[in-house]
């Protein structure tokens, strides 16, 4: 027989994973009104090819390294000092020109490793060398929810709990997006119950109610953004990218702020025709990434809200014999947000001084993980040895 303390523990205390695709990490705590500062982390998985995207295109090296996939200066969007944007990102280039899009042009790591798997899992960790198994660097940075947040972290892209949340002491929600995040009916009658409410106030210890309450609410608050028709979220693309920043949108619009969000999208990973795959990639992340961007500012959240763009590793500089590129090490990361200082935040990767074929990093990649957790006010001594980029 399920009694009442054995129902709250199996849908409020532990993970608790609903057939409809939400896997609930831990229970969320409740917080004042007050818009907290968030971060959104988009991971683009596969390796993004940097100087696909960053462009030294007046660059006679980098010219002779591509001889099929360089791009010539008409087809870059000029940044600054000779280096420019492809052309299918124009939504990025007005942000760096309004000064709220920053980039970090070579991140990388002391001893890069050009696994996917590896490469990711330090990432993930915030560590160059982490221990298998290691606690990840948001469940370290956030072990508590921070005064203000009133919802969950939440991994999007994915129904399994991402590994930089791994070792979250508090709730994380993960799902492919916020459409799957319907609940057992069993589960909900339970929990809405009268009787069961009417017990909880009646005879329920201090714990119990306090269970028995963010169950209730999450179920009230999943309901209300489902059920919404978000203005500011109208024009992303229903793309495996535009989806989940739709539903940031959705959650913000609702009043419903998580403290971090991570999104996971890929593709990246340009071995072969590199220059018919990576441009529609392109045009799709300025395309979601654009419409998010103008959003959230539009709706003056970019205050409170960072955005962190990076890939695992960069690529070679030389390409291939299939018109790619090959796993390589140094690439480019990017800052969103009223708080980035904007332009350039470390120096260019050189063409000419390279390590075994790669672009030598200009930035270690920690740095920017210490520059996330800077924003969210929490965990100062988290990367004492990485200062924060601003």
């Amino acid at each position: 027989m399920l009694n009442r303390r054995t129902f709250l523990k199996s849908t409020a205390q532990g993970m608790l994973v609903l057939p409809s695709g939400l896997r609930w990490f831990g229970l969320p705590g409740e917080r004042g009104a007050d818009r907290p500062p968030m971060l959104v982390v988009v991971q683009l998985t596969g390796g993004l090819d940097g100087l696909s995207v960053v462009v030294p295109a007046e660059q006679d090296e980098y010219q002779r390294a591509r001889p099929l996939l360089a791009l010539p200066t008409r087809q870059t969007l000029p940044l600054r000092d000779g280096w420019g944007f492809a052309s299918s990102l124009g939504q990025w280039h007005r942000e760096f020109e309004a000064g709220r899009l920053s980039i970090v042009p070579a991140v990388g790591m002391p001893v890069p490793d050009r696994s996917h798997f590896e490469s990711l899992a330090r990432w993930h960790a915030g560590d160059a060398h982490p221990e298998p198994g290691a606690v990840g660097w948001l469940a370290r940075a956030l072990p508590t929810s921070p005064a203000g947040a009133n919802f969950p972290s939440l991994a999007l892209g994915s129904r399994s709990l991402v590994e930089a949340f791994r070792g979250h002491p508090v709730s994380v929600l993960a799902s492919a997006d916020l459409s799957s995040l319907t609940v057992d009916e069993t589960i909900r009658k339970r929990l809405l119950d009268p009787d069961l409410v009417r017990l909880d106030a009646l005879a329920g210890t201090p714990q119990d109610q306090s269970e028995a309450k963010a169950a209730r609410d999450i179920l009230e608050r999943l309901d209300r953004v489902l059920r919404s028709d978000s203005r500011w979220a109208r024009d992303l693309p229903d793309t495996p990218l535009g989806r989940p920043l739709r539903d940031v949108l959705r959650l913000l619009e609702q009043g419903l702020v998580p403290p971090a969000v991570f999104v996971q999208t890929g593709g990246f990973d340009t071995h072969a025709r590199q220059d018919a795959v990576l441009p529609p990639l392109l045009q799709g992340l300025d395309s979601a990434l654009g419409a998010f961007f103008a959003a959230l500012h539009a709706a003056d959240w970019h205050r409170s809200v960072l955005v962190l763009i990076y890939s695992e590793f960069g690529r070679r500089v030389r390409e291939n014999g299939t018109r790619g590129t090959d796993h390589g090490s140094a690439g480019p990361a990017f800052f969103w947000g009223a708080r980035t200082p904007g332009g350039f935040l470390a120096p260019h990767p050189s063409l000419t001084n390279l390590d075994e074929g790669d672009l030598r990093p200009t930035q270690d990649f920690r740095h920017l993980l210490s520059t996330a957790t800077h924003h969210l006010h929490l965990a100062p001594s988290l990367f004492p040895s990485h200062a924060p980029l601003f």
